[in-house]
């Protein structure tokens, strides 16, 4: 099998990057809306309870508020994602003996598991 030249490898490491980061950003945008539309039945809740003076209705739109934590954090983390896969061409570029490819590709392949951080 032929070595590919590094300019190769950098423009395929880019495209799958910004593959992916694409399909985080569909990802992002379908939490986005999730997230709002708890936050839209949430105040209403909150506001109809208010204006009818029942707690019992306005309970479950403090607990909607409440249940927010975890769609951000998922944002958080999928955007924190999205920015080391985007040093990823960087490292590679950057690498120019074989031990310091070695190691880029390391960083790499953690990075792309989800378990390194840069």
């Amino acid at each position: 099998m032929p070595r590919k030249s590094r300019d190769t490898v950098v423009r395929e490491v880019n495209s799958r990057v910004d593959q992916i980061v694409a399909e985080n950003r569909r990802l992002e945008r379908l939490i986005t809306g999730v997230l709002l539309l708890q936050v839209v039945v949430g105040l209403g809740l909150v506001v109809a309870g208010a204006v009818l003076g029942r707690w019992e209705v306005a309970a479950p739109g403090g607990g909607l508020a409440a249940l927010l934590y975890w769609p951000i954090r998922i944002l958080v983390a999928l955007q924190d994602k999205n920015d080391r896969l985007r040093l990823v061409p960087d490292l590679l570029r950057l690498a120019e003996e074989s031990e310091a490819r070695r190691l880029a590709a390391e960083h790499v392949a953690r990075i792309i598991e989800g378990t390194g951080r840069l």
